[in-house]
This record gives structure tokens, C-alpha cells and sequence, in this order.
């Protein structure tokens, strides 16, 4: 049985910068949330990695082959194994209001003998894909444009990585008797390393997303409480407002030390002063994601 799923995303980026990045194989797949790890690259336009939706998992080829119908750039990424899945995208530049827009119309289609399991699991891939597209995907780009991410070689061995079915919120280990508090540096700015957030954009995993309401201050009691309840070393949080608005948050080893705001008209406030707009900010409706990061980010 075949699973397929049609989706559409407009991006305020201009299609010169956005397809260097899709057309790019580990680039892109650093951007699916159902990409364990990479394993090895196979050549420029082919890898192994390790795939997981739902209860399956499994090390997949990856393929990306790129084509121009008009104006259009086509762009298709295969993945075989026991699971055939493929991404086909239809990526076109236009203009709104004098300023550049980026149309990306995608099909996901997924081949396996268990449609009924994998068929919500699916959905769930495509809208934390688009997600990520319209949040992440302008970083990855600036960091691409400075030569601060560039293709792999071959990756390091794959650290084991928690499934993100075994992490959902009534899942999470229980907190002892004491709960260890998060501190919060005098100058979170570790988010100002453009190298350093690059990669963790690349290289999260997602854990939980949710929908609340809150004020600046009460966004950052929230997310510290969820690291020292699930007792990790470090958790990585974006935070998105219905304005378009971001704050990102790095936790590590107990301490805030990451607070980054990025404004809908351009703007971006790291550390220090981040904190002080933040603590200016009144209640609102915020997407909050949480990540998990590998190993070698941890340290």
C-alpha cells in the first residue's frame, strides 16, 4: 500500500538562497525529524543513515536527483529499504510586495505493508518537516552563506538517540523528592555562535511540541523545569509566537546558557539583553518544540 500526503509552504527567502540547501542531500536531511543519524556518505548526491517513523526503524539509502520543468526546480530525495519513501518537491521564486517569496509545493509518498501504523506517523513527519522549512531553514541558510556548515565526509559512529515515541510528555521520567534547579548564566549568549547553532539545528531531534500560553519570564521557567524533571544533560528549545516572532533557548548541564531572539522584521538580540526583552514580553500563544542533542553537542 502506498501512503501519500500533498503539502505547500510559502518562505519570505529567495529562491537563489533556499535551493543550495534543499538540492543539497545532508543539508536537507539534517532538516527531517525522522533522520536519526547519518552513517556514511555514499557519494556527493548519496548516503546511509538511520531512518525511524513510528515503531519502524531501519538503515536506508538515500538518494537526491535535481530538474528544471520552466521555472520550476524540481527536486526529488529517495529513500529504499524494506520502506520505499520518497520526497518530491516543486520549488518556484516569486515576488510579494517587492520583497522575495519562495513557493514549495512537496508530495510525500511512502510504500510499506503496514499503511494503517505508519499513515499518522507520516502526517506527523510532514508537519514538523514544514516547520522546520519555514522556522530553521533561514539559520541553516546564513550559516551556509558565512561557510560555517558544510557538506560531511563520513559521519562519526551514531550515538544511540531516544525515540521521539519514547519521550512524549506523560512519558518522561518522574522527578526525585528533589528536583535540581536550572540556573541561568550572567550572559546566556551561546547561541551567538553562528557555527555552534548551525549545528544543533542540524543535528536535534525533536522531543515534545506544544501550544501554550505565557509570558516571557514564565517560557523560561517552563523549559527549565521540563530539563531538570527529564533529568538531561541538554535540552535545546525553539519557542514561536503567532507574529512570527522566535526565541531559542540552550540548557546545559543545569545552566541557562543559550537565550536568542530573532524578531519577525530581521532583527536578532542574543544573551544579556536578550533576557531583558524577554522579561518584557506579556502573555501569548506559543509553539514551544523541544530538542534533544547528540553527544558530541553535549559536551
Amino acid at each position: 500500500m502506498v501512503i501519500v500526503n500533498e503539502f505547500s509552504v510559502a518562505l519570505s527567502l529567495h529562491v537563489d538562497e533556499v535551493l543550495p540547501i534543499l538540492s543539497d542531500l545532508q543539508l536537507h536531511l539534517g532538516l527531517w525529524p525522522i533522520i536519526e543519524s547519518l552513517i556514511e556518505v555514499l557519494s556527493g548526491g548519496e548516503v546511509l543513515a538511520n531512518l525511524r517513523i513510528g515503531d519502524y526503524s531501519s538503515k536506508a539509502r538515500f538518494r537526491v536527483s535535481t530538474s528544471r520543468e520552466g521555472e520550476v526546480v524540481i527536486i526529488v530525495i529517495e529513500g529504499r529499504d524494506d520502506l520505499s519513501l520518497e520526497l518530491r518537491l516543486s520549488v518556484v521564486g516569486r515576488e510579494l510586495l517587492g520583497k522575495p517569496l519562495t513557493i514549495v509545493r512537496g508530495r510525500v509518498s511512502v510504500k510499506s505493508a503496514n499503511e494503517k501504523a505508519l499513515k499518522p506517523r507520516v502526517k506527523e513527519f510532514i508537519e514538523s518537516y514544514t516547520n522546520r522549512l519555514i522556522e530553521e531553514l533561514p539559520a541553516v541558510i546564513e550559516a551556509w552563506k558565512k561557510g560555517l556548515v558544510k557538506r560531511a565526509g563520513v559521519a562519526q559512529p551514531a550515538t544511540e538517540v531516544v525515540p521521539v515515541e519514547q519521550v512524549k510528555r506523560e512519558e518522561l521520567p518522574k522527578p526525585s523528592a528533589e528536583v535540581v534547579k536550572v540556573g541561568l548564566a550572567e550572559n546566556p549568549a551561546a547561541l551567538e555562535d553562528e557555527v555552534l547553532l548551525s549545528k544543533i539545528i542540524l543535528k536535534s531531534r525533536t522531543l515534545n511540541e506544544v501550544r501554550e500560553e505565557l509570558g516571557g519570564p514564565e517560557l523560561l521557567t517552563r523549559l527549565s523545569k521540563e530539563c531538570a524533571e527529564a533529568k538531561l544533560k541538554t535540552l535545546y528549545a525553539l519557542a514561536a509566537d503567532t507574529e512570527g516572532n522566535k526565541v531559542r533557548v540552550l540548557i546545559k548541564d543545569g545552566v541557562i546558557v543559550g537565550v536568542r531572539i530573532e524578531l519577525r522584521e530581521g532583527a536578532v538580540i542574543n544573551g544579556a539583553e536578550a533576557l531583558r526583552k524577554l522579561s518584557e514580553v506579556g502573555k501569548r500563544m506559543w509553539r514551544i518544540t523541544t530538542y534533544s542533542l547528540p553527544e558530541e553537542l553535549t559536551r
